[in-house]
């Protein structure tokens, strides 16, 4: 037997094992010529045209499911920072709205003060023109002057008591109504931190309730099914399901870290006393790059607290360990 007759045997029967192995044309049991050969080649071929057109299908569903995820995503991000701008600006609002009628409420109290000493001024005035009356009216100069200085509280004979008299009288007056206008303006004071502190609580509230609809919102959304191949189930043979992968997994934000699901990235802990064991809180804002991670925590670890006069929000260390999560150190 020549080497030719052997080359063609031995592709003859490689082409009839594949085509054999695929199921989808039965081989040929000797092809020594050029027909059976064509045919092998050519059957070879279809098949590769199929898994090729499969394998495009493929990669045009994982594109398609990709782009859908990031436009989701795209517009959750935009809900959030607009749901964001409108609650700081009525938080503002509000702000402006206490601070003016603070200033209300210190301007009527002003006005009321400046009223007092007005009345009392005019008082003292009625009674100096009354005894000036007393005077016209024929008690003499001598029951005049005693009756101006009685009402004033003056002593005639001494000019430096009267001056002194009159200066004490008025120094207590200011001390009183200064005293009455500082435990006034206290108490409005008392009143403004109580309905601020009010509304921070109610703004802490209001974002954990939010945050926790958000997560139930987000495990309770449909998953996406896998993407099978273009091919019935009867006709799926070794070499197609060859190069077949099941459908990804939704493409998660990149991250500086990769962190595992049951993972605590060290990054996102606070509040650190000597190392990682001693955090306290896992940050919220820092977990908005981990989505995934962020919807596994169970609600009832959640946290709000206050830092640097900002509402803040997270998970207490040692609930999520207890729910066996841990935390990651790269």
């Amino acid at each position: 037997m020549t080497e030719t007759a052997m080359a063609r045997r031995l592709i003859a029967a490689t082409l009839s094992l594949s085509l054999g192995l695929s199921g989808l044309a039965p081989a040929p049991a000797v092809a020594q010529n050029d027909e059976n050969m064509g045919r092998l080649i050519g059957g070879l071929v279809a098949l590769g045209v199929i898994g090729a057109a499969a394998h495009r299908e493929r990669e045009k569903d994982r594109k398609k499911e990709e782009e859908r995820a990031e436009k989701e995503e795209r517009e959750a991000r935009k809900e959030a920072r607009q749901a964001a701008r409108k609650a700081r600006k009525e938080k503002e609002k509000r702000r402006a709205q206490a601070k003016a009628r603070l200033d209300e409420q210190l301007e009527r109290l002003t006005d009321a003060e400046e009223d007092r000493r007005d009345s009392d001024g005019d008082a003292r005035t009625r009674a100096a023109l009354g005894a000036l009356g007393a005077i016209i009216a024929g008690q003499g100069a001598a029951g005049g002057i005693e009756a101006i200085t009685r009402e004033l509280g003056l002593d005639p004979g001494d000019a430096q008591a009267e001056a002194q008299a009159r200066e004490r009288a008025q120094a207590e007056a200011e001390a009183q109504a200064q005293a009455e206008a500082e435990a006034r303006r206290a108490e409005i004071v008392r009143q403004a931190e109580e309905a601020r502190l009010a509304e921070l609580a109610r703004d802490a509230e209001e974002r954990r309730r939010a945050e926790a609809r958000a997560r139930l919102d987000a495990r309770s959304a449909p998953r996406a099914t896998e993407a099978l191949p273009p091919v019935p189930r009867d006709e799926v043979t070794a070499d197609l399901l060859r190069d077949w992968e099941p459908a990804p997994a939704p493409r998660q934000p990149e991250t500086t870290t990769p962190v595992a699901t049951g993972e605590i990235p060290f990054a996102c802990l606070r509040r650190q006393q000597a190392g990682f064991e001693a955090a306290s809180v896992v940050d919220g804002d820092c977990l908005d790059d981990y989505p995934v991670l962020a919807r596994s925590f169970p609600l009832d670890c959640a946290v709000t607290g206050q830092a640097e006069g900002r509402i803040t929000s997270g998970y207490d260390t040692q609930c999520l360990r207890d729910r066996g999560y841990r935390v990651a150190v790269r």
